[in-house]
C-alpha cells in the first residue's frame, strides 16, 4: 500500500499545470520572420510538423513529471509493508523507560538510561511511520504519540526520584490498546517482584544492569534529642556498597550554609556505620537549615541529606493560681530572669478565674500553682494545651490533695495520697533523662537537698517517668510523655521546700521542661512520596498555603484542609521531585521543610535474568531479551519502505532527459 508521510504537501502538485499552460500559449503564438529568398521556406519543409509535435509533447511530459516528482519527494512517499510479522491485534506500541536513580549506573555503553533511550529509538524507528506510540516513565505517561513526538519526549527523559510502578502497566496497556510493550529497566527487586503482565499484550523485557558498581550511601540522619534546641547532636548512618574498605570518609555538617563540623568515618565492605556530630546553632533565625554531605562518585543522588527544624528564642510562661497565691512566682522568675539565659522569657500571672486569657496569650508553658478550687472541665482545657505542644508544670496543693489527685488521674493517671510531712533525702536523679540534657555534672557524694511535705504518688502508668525520687522511692519530679507537650509534676509544698526550689535540680529541670518543646514534624521528607504536613496555625479563610523552593521563585498551591486551628497540607507523589529546602507560607505563617531523594534506589538488589525467566515462565506473551540486547527470534519488525530516494532518482533522470533532448534537437537544427 502506497501512502505519503506528509500529504499536506501534495497541494504543490498544482504547479505541474504551469508547463501545460505555457505549452498551450505557445501553440497560439506566431512568429513573423523577414527573409529575402526562399531558403528558409525550404528548410521548414524538411522539418515535418509531426516531429515537432512529438518533441513538444515529450518536453511537456518530462517537465510535468519532474515537478510532480519534486512534490512527492517533500511529501514523503512510503510503501506500506503488509507482512504478517508486523500485524498485531492492537495497533498501539508502548515503551517503558525506567528513569529511577539506579539507572544512572554505567555499563560498557554508558549510563543505563542513555542506552535504554538509544535502543528505544532503534526499535521505534522500525515500525510503520503512522503507528501510535505510548511513552511511560516513572514521572509521566504520554499517549497517542506520533513517531516525531515520541522522539521529542524521549529526548527529555532524565533520572528522577520517582519509583517504578509496574502495577500500572496492565491498566495502561488495556486503556491504550497496546499490542507490543517494551520494558527497559534494571529491575530492582523491591519494585518488580510483584509485577504480573496482562495477557492482552506482548511484553519484551530488556534487563539492563551495570557490569560493576560501588556506592557510598548517606542513609539517614536524625536529632539525638528530638527537641527544638540550639545545641543538639545529629546521628547519621553511612553504608558502603562496595568490595573495598572506605577509610576516613569526611562527613561534613553545614548549618545555615556554614560548615559546622567534619566527622571522619571508616566503613568496611557492605557495612553500615552509625556516628554522631555535635553542633550548636548561634544564628538569629528560628529555623535551623542543615545539610549533611559526603563526596562520592559516580552515583551522587545519595550524597546529601537536608534537614530542618525550628528553635525558639522567645517564650511566654503563664502562672495560673488563686488570686492571693502565686507562691511559685519567686522561684520561677529566678530561673528565667537570669542574665545567662540565651532566650527571652516573659512571665504572666493569670488568676484561675481568668484562664480564658491563655487563648490570647498563647503561652509556651503553663504553671499550675497550688490550685485548691479547680474549675469544672479544667482538665479538658489542660489536655488540649498538652495536645497542642504546650508544657504544663503542676504544683499540687498539699491542703487539697483529693482535688489534686482527681486532676492528676484525669490528665496522666496515678493518684496522690495524704501529704507526708516527714523529712526525706533525695537519693536518685536520672541525669541521663532529657529533662536534664547533661546540664548537671554528676559528682560522687554530691549533697542533694532534702524535701518535706511531699505528696506520695501511687499507681503511676507506664507513660510516666520518675526522674527525681527520695531514698524511700517517693517521686519528687515525674512527667508524662503521652502528649505532644510535657506534663511535669512536683508533688511538694512550695512554701516549706525552699532548699529544693533554690537548687540546681529545680532550676535545670524547670528550664528544660519549658524550653524543651518537641520539634514540629519530621526533620526531612522524601521526594516523590505522598505526605500530610500539619501546620498548627490559623490563616484567613480566603488565604491558602503556598510552597516554593527556598532558592527559586517558582511556587505552587498544594491541596490543603483548613480546620481553623491548623492546616493540613496534602502532598501527592509528584508534587516535589527536587531535593532541597521548601518554604510553606501564607499570611504570617511560615515554615521551612527539607526534602531528600529516597535511598531505596541505592539498595542495588536486582532481579537476575534467571529470576526473570522463572518469574515469567509459562507466559508465551513475555519475551526476555538477551543481555547483549539482540532481539529475540520471531520478532523482526519490518519497517515501511521509504521511496524518497527513488523519486529523487526519477527527478534527476528527467532533468537529464530534458537536457539531452534540448541539446540533441538544437544540434540537429544547427547542422540543418
Amino acid at each position: 500500500m502506497f501512502y505519503f508521510s506528509h500529504p499536506s504537501i501534495l497541494w504543490l502538485s498544482l504547479l505541474a499545470a504551469l508547463p501545460v499552460i505555457i505549452h498551450i500559449i505557445n501553440l497560439h503564438r506566431h512568429k513573423k520572420v523577414l527573409f529575402s529568398n526562399v531558403y528558409l521556406l525550404k528548410q521548414l519543409e524538411k522539418e515535418t510538423r509531426n516531429i515537432r509535435k512529438i518533441r513538444d509533447l515529450l518536453l511537456l511530459l518530462i517537465r510535468v513529471t519532474a515537478i510532480l516528482a519534486l512534490v512527492f519527494i517533500f511529501a514523503g512517499p512510503t510503501l506500506k509493508n503488509d507482512t504478517k510479522i508486523q500485524t498485531v491485534k492492537n495497533k498501539g506500541i508502548a515503551f517503558y523507560i525506567d528513569n529511577s536513580f539506579s539507572m544512572s549506573l554505567q555499563n560498557s555503553n554508558g549510563t543505563l538510561l542513555d542506552f535504554a533511550k538509544t535502543y528505544t529509538k532503534k526499535i521505534a524507528s522500525s515500525f510503520y511511520k503512522n503507528s501510535t506510540f505510548t511513552l511511560i516513565t516513572n514521572d509521566n505517561v504520554y499517549t497517542d504519540l506520533t513517531l516525531k513526538d515520541f522522539y521529542s519526549h524521549l529526548d527529555k527523559v532524565k533520572v528522577s526520584p520517582s519509583q517504578p510502578q509496574p502495577e500500572t502497566f496492565s491498566v495502561i496497556a488495556k486503556s491504550n490498546y497496546i499490542g507490543k510493550f517494551f520494558i527497559f529497566s534494571d529491575f530492582q527487586k523491591e519494585n518488580f517482584l510483584s509485577f504480573i503482565p496482562d495477557s492482552e499484550s506482548v511484553y519484551y523485557i530488556f534487563p539492563l544492569q551495570s557490569n560493576s558498581f560501588s556506592d557510598i550511601i548517606l542513609d539517614t540522619c536524625y536529632l539525638a534529642m528530638a527537641e527544638n534546641t540550639a545545641s543538639n547532636s545529629l546521628v547519621f548512618k553511612v553504608t558502603n556498597r562496595s568490595n573495598a574498605t572506605v577509610n576516613e570518609l569526611p562527613v561534613k555538617l553545614f548549618v545555615n550554609s556554614e560548615l559546622k563540623s567534619i566527622k571522619n568515618a571508616t566503613i568496611d565492605p557492605d557495612a553500615t556505620v552509625t556516628d554522631t556530630i555535635k553542633f550548636t546553632y548561634s544564628g538569629s533565625s528560628e529555623t535551623v537549615l542543615g545539610k549533611l554531605y559526603i563526596a562520592d562518585y559516580p552515583v551522587t543522588f545519595d550524597n546529601t541529606l537536608f534537614f530542618s527544624y525550628r528553635i525558639k528564642n522567645k517564650y511566654t510562661i503563664a502562672i495560673v493560681s488563686e488570686p492571693d497565691g502565686f507562691a511559685s512566682y519567686r522561684y520561677v522568675s529566678a530561673v528565667f530572669t537570669g542574665d545567662n539565659n540565651e532566650a527571652e522569657f516573659k512571665i504572666e500571672k493569670i488568676p484561675v478565674g481568668k484562664i480564658n486569657e491563655l487563648e490570647t496569650i498563647k503561652p509556651d508553658a503553663v504553671i499550675l500553682d497550688n490550685l485548691t478550687d479547680i474549675p469544672p472541665h479544667f482538665d479538658d482545657f489542660v489536655r488540649q494545651l498538652l495536645k497542642n505542644g504546650t508544657s504544663v508544670i503542676f504544683f499540687p496543693s498539699p491542703n487539697d490533695y483529693k482535688s489534686s489527685s482527681e486532676f492528676l488521674t484525669s490528665i496522666s493517671g496515678g493518684n496522690f495520697a495524704k501529704t507526708d510531712t516527714g523529712k526525706h533525702e533525695i537519693k536518685t536523679v536520672e541525669y541521663s533523662d532529657k529533662i536534664f540534657r547533661n546540664a548537671i555534672i554528676k559528682k560522687k557524694n554530691a549533697k542533694l537537698p532534702g524535701v518535706t511535705d511531699i505528696m506520695p504518688v501511687e499507681n503511676l502508668p507506664l507513660s510516666s517517668s520518675v526522674i527525681i525520687k527520695t531514698q524511700d522511692d517517693l517521686p519528687v519530679l515525674f512527667y508524662n510523655k503521652s502528649y505532644k507537650g510535657i506534663f511535669a509534676v512536683y508533688p511538694l509544698a512550695i512554701t516549706t521546700n525552699k532548699d529544693f526550689f533554690a537548687s540546681p535540680l529545680f532550676f535545670v529541670s524547670l528550664y528544660n521542661t519549658v524550653t524543651q518543646k518537641p520539634a514540629e514534624g519530621q526533620i526531612y521528607y522524601y521526594c516523590g512520596k505522598a505526605y500530610t504536613i500539619t501546620l498548627p496555625a490559623k490563616i484567613k479563610k480566603d488565604r491558602v498555603i503556598k510552597i516554593k523552593p527556598v532558592k527559586k521563585n517558582t511556587e505552587f498551591v498544594p491541596y490543603q484542609i483548613n480546620t481553623g486551628n491548623e492546616v493540613n497540607i496534602i502532598l501527592k507523589d509528584n508534587d516535589i521531585l527536587q531535593a532541597g529546602f521548601y518554604k510553606l507560607y501564607a499570611d504570617s505563617v511560615e515554615k521551612t521543610v527539607a526534602f531528600n531523594y529516597n535511598r531505596a534506589e541505592a539498595k542495588f538488589i536486582f532481579l537476575s535474568k534467571d529470576e526473570l525467566l522463572n518469574k515469567f515462565r509459562g507466559m508465551n506473551n513475555v519475551k526476555i531479551v538477551d543481555s547483549n540486547l539482540s532481539l529475540q527470534k520471531g520478532f523482526n519488525p519490518v519497517s515501511d519502505k521509504d521511496l524518497t530516494k527513488y523519486f529523487v532518482a526519477i527527478a534527476l533522470l528527467l532533468l537529464l532527459l530534458e537536457t539531452l533532448l534540448l541539446k540533441f534537437y538544437g544540434k540537429n537544427k544547427a547542422e540543418q
